[in-house]
């Protein structure tokens, strides 16, 4: 009652609707691209000959494994789509993406980091080996990680270097397949290997700092906003 008297309450809630409505403009620009990743990736995905139905499956996982982590729908989106290419399946390349994705997350790379690896593995998976600058730039993003999956694939005494060679790169013959080292990666995302857990689970353990959880706050927004963008419908918007 003293607040209200004293006009106090209503000076608290301008502040805090201030706020709040510039926290929305802030993040109108990301909502907006969201939409329109959402509303395009399906359209995309049939042109290059995929069926609606495993487009929608593929945005839809995407979209929920990334609630709890750093990484934007837009990002992922592109990995997915240059994967999805090399392999000629959708469902594998959304698994494969979202598992490179737990494994940079997992590592606390940054984002410059975490993009070079990106672009990266696309190229390793477009020519079907690796090439020493490309693996480095795995390596340096996600160390622990790459030990990990060449010992799951190769042995307890094996080394990122090991798995390098067994890919084909530095002029070796190729021992193991790129579609073996997505379905390795797939596998331990969910399950996890001998002494470590799964690639997943270490994004999710990561990401639970508070500069992570600012950014998960500010994806939050960008989600609620496009997600009335989603209700009003694109055609009325546009």
């Amino acid at each position: 009652g003293g607040l209200v008297k004293s006009g106090a309450a209503i000076g608290v809630f301008s502040a805090v609707a201030s706020k709040a409505m510039a926290s929305i403009g802030n993040h109108l620009g990301d909502a907006i691209r969201r939409f329109d990743t959402l509303n395009n990736y399906p359209k995309v995905m049939q042109s290059l000959g995929y069926s609606a139905k495993d487009a929608d499956a593929s945005i839809s996982k995407m979209s929920d494994r990334l609630q709890t982590l750093p990484t934007t729908l837009g990002s992922m989106v592109s990995l997915v789509q240059g994967i999805s290419v090399a392999t000629g399946d959708l469902s594998i390349a959304t698994d494969a993406g979202l598992a490179l994705n737990d494994m940079l997350v997992a590592s606390g790379s940054n984002a410059q980091l975490t993009g070079a690896a990106m672009e990266q593995f696309r190229q390793i998976l477009s020519k079907g080996k690796p090439e020493l600058q490309d693996w480095k730039s795995l390596t340096q993003a996600m160390p622990g990680q790459m030990d990990q999956l060449a010992k799951s694939m190769l042995g307890p005494e094996a080394s990122a270097n090991d798995l390098y060679a067994a890919l084909g790169g530095g002029g070796a013959e190729a021992t193991v397949t790129m579609d073996e080292l997505l379905q390795a990666m797939i596998r331990l995302d969910a399950e996890g290997g001998e002494g470590f857990a799964s690639f997943n689970e270490q994004a999710e353990t990561a990401a639970g700092g508070v500069q992570t959880s600012m950014a998960n706050m500010g994806n939050a927004i960008t989600k609620g906003i496009a997600g009335i963008m989603e209700e009003v419908g694109s055609d009325r918007i546009s």
